[in-house]
């Protein structure tokens, strides 16, 4: 089977999934007809029998039998079945905006003690790691807000409610802040919450709490207005209609006026990617000119901006690679079966030294992709470059690359067993580099005791090779400190 074929026959299996989502609704409306509806338990339950027998048999890697059981359970509101089913899902597969969406519903209308909600707060932090979408970027920023409003002024834990909801916010726009066509609710959302605040202490005569909360307003205003995106414009008149002093304004004009005709010239790459929809080879084709695009961008970006927003240029350039970021995130909601664009992404992470993301997007491409064995063998080849064999946690670190070769093999021996080889070959060659940089000795001691007899024993003693470089070593695939 073809890497082509694995791509079209999980889509396939995902769009089946859609369209028996609907029937099941329908069906599940006429259940009550009389005599009809213990028919049509027995069929839910031998249904239920089945997918489980399915998912067994497979190991769990039936995406559309996960969806249909979970369908069946939520349907017949069989509680702790539904949550076991949905763990076991989400430890296969990575769970659309809507999956996670329904499942937190769910939660919520249960949610009554602290336990509870911070069950809700661990599943939106699964959901945004799986997907970075808005919608679930922006009921998770509400839910946190709600939170804080519902406790009363006097409550202990009202300051940590306030410092978690701002920490979130800050993640979300940093995640989307930049998404051309979705990120100016993000900023909205936030400039409110922060407004709402303002509004309670100007009733207060604490001067140095209102100084301190207008500034943080201020500065919600200037960063959403030098975002990229549809809608600067009303966010700049609304600035001038909060801002007290009307020169205030005026130093924000040249860079608006610059960043108003790269937005133009974004919403061509943003046309070109609704132009081609249809077509996963021209759709990729534009995400990465559109990537491109903004890093050209990034490398032209003026210290004007930075002064502006009060950034450090490292703060700065930063903040700027959240753009590109973006794209590569909103590409992936598309893209996500594609090991084209995960390579792609990687290799970005890469060369941006930014080993803790890379490591990130590795893992969510093979729980993405799990047929691909060329994501597989990068991943696992990734491992081990950045393993520390040296110290003496140095087994667990093997353990770790095992383990994604032992995973790798069992994903794609199911999914694309034609490419298992490539699977095989790599594993072989990380097997050959550690026994070249752990070598075998081998002693041999002979020992009389009293009486008669002689003990003849034999050692075998590891041994490593030194490094007596900096950089790459080509025999173990680790980097060595400078």
């Amino acid at each position: 089977m073809s890497k082509k074929e694995d791509d079209e026959g999980m889509q396939e299996g995902m769009q089946e999934v859609d369209r028996g989502g609907s029937d099941g609704e329908e069906d599940s409306g006429s259940s009550d007809e009389g005599s009809g509806s213990g028919a049509d338990s027995d069929d839910d339950e031998e249904l239920i029998m089945l997918l489980q027998a399915r998912l067994q048999t497979c190991g769990g890697r039936d995406y559309d039998a996960h969806v249909q059981l979970i369908k069946c359970l939520r349907d017949r509101g069989e509680i702790r079945k539904l949550e076991k089913a949905r763990q076991a899902f989400a430890s296969m597969f990575p769970l659309t905006e809507d999956m996670w969406l329904e499942w937190i519903s769910d939660e919520s209308r249960l949610a009554v003690t602290d336990d509870d909600q911070a069950k809700i707060i661990g599943l939106f932090e699964r959901g945004v790691a799986d997907y970075w979408t808005p919608k679930l970027w922006e009921q998770y920023m509400g839910h946190c807000q709600k939170r804080f409003k519902e406790r009363d002024e006097i409550d202990p834990i009202k300051p940590k409610l306030l410092s978690e909801a701002r920490a979130v916010s800050d993640r979300a726009i940093t995640a989307l802040g930049a998404h051309f066509s979705e990120g100016q609710r993000l900023w909205e959302l936030q400039r409110a919450f922060e407004l709402e605040i303002l509004e309670g202490l100007q009733q207060d005569n604490d001067s140095a709490a209102l100084f301190a909360q207008r500034e943080r307003v201020r500065a919600c205003f200037v960063n959403q207005i030098l975002a990229p995106g549809r809608g600067v414009g009303r966010a700049m008149e609304a600035y001038r209609a909060w801002e007290q002093d009307p020169g205030a304004t005026d130093g924000l004009q040249s860079a608006v006026e610059k960043h108003n005709a790269h937005n133009h010239e974004r919403e061509t790459h943003e046309l070109a990617i609704a132009a081609s929809a249809h077509d996963p080879a021209a759709l990729i084709a534009a995400w990465i000119a559109y990537v491109e695009y903004e890093e050209k961008q990034i490398s032209r970006s003026t210290s004007e901006t930075a002064t502006i927003l009060q950034r450090t240029p490292s703060v700065h350039a930063t903040r700027q690679r959240e753009r590109t970021r973006c794209i590569f995130e909103r590409a992936l909601l598309q893209c996500c079966l594609y090991p084209a664009i995960w390579q792609a992404y990687l290799t970005w992470e890469l060369d941006g030294n930014e080993l803790s993301k890379a490591l990130d997007v590795y893992k969510r491409s093979v729980r993405n992709c799990p047929f691909s064995a060329e994501l597989w063998v990068a991943y696992a080849l990734y491992a081990e470059e950045t393993a520390d064999f040296s110290h003496a946690g140095g087994d667990q670190e093997e353990a770790k690359v095992d383990k994604v070769y032992l995973d790798a093999a069992a994903h794609v021996g199911y999914y694309s067993p034609g490419t298992l080889r490539q699977v095989s070959l790599s594993r072989c060659d990380y097997l050959r580099r550690r026994f070249q940089c752990v070598g075998v000795g081998v002693g041999v001691g002979v020992g009389v005791g009293v009486g008669v007899g002689v003990g003849v024993g034999v050692g075998v003693g590891l041994y490593r090779h030194t490094h007596t470089h900096t950089g790459f070593c080509g025999t173990c695939r680790r980097r060595m400190p400078g």
